[in-house]
């Protein structure tokens, strides 16, 4: 399950920004979860230009997990 922190990278750009490029690496910012439509889950991310968008999760393939911190 992808969390907040985690790097993902766009597998799909179908509805989204032209902008935005099969293959690029973005942050996720947040998780949003509905029970409309079936139980969509998006993503709000942030590329390395900064912009944000939200992008389903079927769209994205998780890249790396962010780190934990252990104290």
């Amino acid at each position: 399950m992808i969390e907040v922190g985690d790097t993902v990278e766009v597998q799909d750009r179908t509805g989204l920004e032209a902008s935005t490029v099969e293959g690029q690496h973005c942050y996720v910012l947040a998780v949003i979860r509905g029970s409309m439509y079936g139980g969509y889950e998006g993503l709000l991310v942030e590329d390395a230009t900064h912009d944000r968008f939200v992008i389903p999760v079927k769209q994205v393939k998780l890249i790396k997990r962010k780190a934990e911190v252990y104290r």
